[in-house]
Parts: C-alpha cells; structure tokens; sequence
C-alpha cells in the first residue's frame, strides 16, 4: 500500500538557503526543481527507495546519474526535511553542469561522473522548513 507522502508537492527551504520543490510521484520516483542555491535551476527525477518510519515521517534515499547519494526524512509533524547529501568533487565543484532539465544534460553528466573526480566528497546535512504540502496526486 503506498504511503501518504506519495503525490504530494512538497515546498521548503534549508537554514542555508537552498530551496526544493519536491513532488513525490511514487514510493520509486521523486520530480524536484531546485530553486536556489549552487545547483539552482535544476530540475530533475529520481528512481527512489521509500518508506514510512513512523506516522507522517518518511525516509527516502536516491543515487543521482551525478553520483551524488542523497537520503532525506521529511517530517510533515514538524514541517521538516532533514537531507544527507554527498556530492562528487567534481559535482560541488561545477555546479552549472546539473541546471536545467535533466534529460538535456544527461550524456554530459554521465560523461563528467566516469571522469571524475569523485573525491574528496562535499558532504551537506542540513534541516530545512517546509513551507508548502500540496496534493497534487492520488496517494
């Protein structure tokens, strides 16, 4: 049965300033944009791994064609999203490379990830507010 983040459009911005717009389609499928900060103008998907861990709080976890692996908990109790991200060198590095839609960019940043380099990783943890939940999808 899925759970109930599934088909929501989720708005917030981390304490650094960075904002997302996240809309989870699936339990194996996040569309985000991101609004702000070094990789703003990005807009892409993710295959995901899901789960519900205790009532309204979710875990979900991807592994970006960038290589970069990102695992957040998105706490709709509390109007938070707490994220682990650990970026390739080369991702933190040029930031350009990832903004606009993805599928554009696609051949370019796979060719960029087999080239590296993949260390050292810049490593983000930070909390953010969420500031908008929308259904836009069926749950």
């Amino acid at each position: 049965m899925p759970h109930a983040l599934i088909g929501k459009k989720i708005k917030y911005r981390y304490e650094n300033g960075w904002e997302y717009h996240a809309y989870y389609e699936s339990e194996q499928k996040i569309v985000y944009e991101v609004v702000s900060g070094p990789f703003g103008s990005r807009r892409a998907y993710q295959t995901t791994h899901s789960r519900e861990v205790a009532p309204n709080i979710f875990m979900i976890g991807w592994y970006e064609e960038t290589g970069t692996i990102v695992v957040q908990v998105v706490n709709l109790n509390s109007r938070e999203v707490t994220s682990f991200a650990g970026f390739p060198r080369w991702v933190f590095d040029n930031p350009e490379v990832t903004h606009g839609e993805k599928d554009n960019n696609l051949a370019r940043i796979k060719q960029l990830s087999e080239a590296g380099p993949d260390a050292p990783r810049e490593i983000f943890f930070e909390t953010g507010k969420i500031f908008s939940v929308e259904q836009v999808g069926s749950p």
